[in-house]
C-alpha cells in the first residue's frame, strides 16, 4: 500500500478563478482537473471549489492536492501566471506558504541592533 503524503506541502491554492453559479460549477471544475492534471497527479479526491452560501457561486479560488511535493512545487511554476481567458489569470501558491504568511505576526518588531566591531581581516 503506497501511503499519501497530506501535508500542506501538496496542496496548491489557484486564485483568481471566475465566480460562477452551480450550473457551471461542473463545467469549470472538469476543466480545472484537466489543466492541473497535465502537470502533476491529481487526487481524486484532491480538488475542492468552496462555494458561497448566500450568492450559492464559488468564491474564486480552488485547493489541488498533488500526489507530492515535487509536483505541487512544478505545478505552483507553471500554473502561475496562466490565462484562463481574458479576465481570469491564475496566482498560484502552496497551502503551506499561505499558512506561513498568516502566522506573521500583525505588529512590526524591531530587528535587533549589533554594535559594529571593525575587524583587520576578514578571512580571520
Amino acid at each position: 500500500q503506497i501511503q499519501r503524503d497530506t501535508g500542506f506541502s501538496c496542496v496548491v491554492v489557484v486564485d483568481n478563478l471566475p465566480q460562477v453559479g452551480m450550473e457551471k460549477y461542473e463545467k469549470l471544475s472538469k476543466v480545472l482537473r484537466k489543466i492541473f492534471s497535465q502537470i502533476g497527479d491529481v487526487h481524486d479526491d484532491g480538488f475542492y471549489m468552496p462555494v458561497d452560501e448566500a450568492s450559492k457561486k464559488t468564491k474564486g479560488f480552488a485547493f489541488i492536492e498533488f500526489a507530492t511535493p515535487d509536483q505541487a512545487k512544478i505545478a505552483r511554476q507553471q500554473a502561475d501566471g496562466y490565462k484562463l481567458d481574458k479576465n481570469h489569470t491564475f496566482k498560484c501558491n502552496l497551502l503551506k506558504e499561505v499558512e506561513d504568511l498568516s502566522a506573521t505576526p500583525d505588529q512590526y518588531k524591531d530587528p535587533e541592533v549589533k554594535d559594529f566591531v571593525r575587524k583587520d581581516n576578514l578571512y580571520s
